[in-house]
């Protein structure tokens, strides 16, 4: 095992993202009579704009990165 060290982020908006995506993650639950499955949850998180990324969405952001690395 190696040592490992916590200090302050060097990205506060990312700190806020991460945030976010939690509180969204424990409204959305508590909303439902039926807890939504982990898929349900990952879904809506990947739709879900980010500022940082000017409003894009992971899934948007994840598409263009592979049909960039992909594209022949």
């Amino acid at each position: 095992m190696s040592k490992i060290a916590f200090g302050p982020t060097m990205n506060r908006s990312l700190l806020g993202t991460l945030n976010d995506f939690a509180f969204m993650a424990q409204q959305g639950n508590a909303n439902r009579a039926e807890p939504e499955s982990p898929e349900e949850l990952m879904r809506f998180l990947a739709q879900t704009p980010i500022l940082p990324l000017d409003g894009a969405s992971p899934i948007e952001v994840t598409r263009v990165a592979f049909e960039t690395r992909f594209a022949r």
